[in-house]
């Protein structure tokens, strides 16, 4: 009698196993546009941010330059504390890149659903060249016989 209660688990294994996709851990740096709200300082400033991804190598990199950043405030009144500063999160660009095949690495800069926060002194044109500007140093200058790399944009729709 006992081995049907264990014969079970072996069947029910076996009809519920789904593949496993194998995945990575790693912590990373990212360039993320950012803006600390400063009064009279409206720039955007390229920051080093610490990321943990499990995604693919280098397609979790590169989407990582979108996600939110709220940095330590150490402190800082309530105005500041945690507070998203990434201006690609903030203007819902998301950056998505495409596994490396036949020697060709495309990452896609999408703003379509793109909307200027209040507040916020910058395009969406500016962020998405600011977005621009951190994948392209991510991903440095490479030999000409290296993989092909291609940055697009999908731009904002019209009237958002």
């Amino acid at each position: 009698m006992k081995t049907l209660p264990a014969l079970a688990l072996v069947v029910l294994t076996l009809f519920t196993h789904t593949p496993a996709r194998a995945t990575a851990l790693a912590l990373v740096t990212v360039k993320q546009p950012a803006y600390m709200h400063t009064d009279g300082d409206a720039k955007i400033k390229f920051v080093d941010v610490q990321a943990a991804i499990v995604f693919g190598l280098p397609e979790g990199i590169f989407s990582a330059i979108g996600w939110a950043h709220r940095p330590a405030t150490g402190g800082l009144t309530a105005k500041y504390a945690q507070q998203d500063i990434n201006l690609a999160s903030l203007y819902n660009i998301t950056v998505r890149a495409d596994g490396e095949t036949q020697g060709q690495l495309t990452v896609t800069i999408d703003a379509s659903k793109a909307k200027v926060p209040e507040t916020y002194p910058f395009t969406i044109d500016q962020v998405v060249d600011a977005v621009s500007v951190c994948v392209k140093l991510m991903h440095p200058a490479q030999p000409e016989n290296a993989v092909k790399f291609t940055v697009k944009t999908i731009p904002p729709v019209a009237g958002q």
